[in-house]
């Protein structure tokens, strides 16, 4: 702060941030596949690509319960506190 004293907050950063990167790939990954994590890479940080937004039909949990709405876009603190599997996986979580 101004005053010279510490105050802790919250940082939630990503891609667009710098915070988060996905590179550094393997020789046997093909270039189509790169190509397309850095064409992916690229939409979020321009914000054109939402990773935890559900687009016409929901997303569902491995219950078959909604996670996501259709249209709508999880809440950094959604994202947070997010303690459930997707639909297709077969497992499940400690405690669950």
């Amino acid at each position: 702060t101004a005053s010279g004293q510490w105050r802790s907050t919250d940082t939630w950063g990503g891609i667009a941030q710098g915070m988060v990167d996905a590179g550094h790939f393997g020789p046997k990954l093909p270039d189509t596949v790169v190509r397309e994590v850095q064409a992916a890479k690229a939409h979020i940080k321009s914000g054109a690509l939402k990773p935890f937004a559900a687009g016409v039909r929901p997303v569902l949990d491995n219950s078959g319960a909604v996670l996501i709405a259709s249209g709508k876009v999880l809440t950094d603190a959604q994202i947070l506190s997010m303690n459930v599997l997707v639909q297709g996986v077969v497992s499940s979580l400690p405690g669950k």
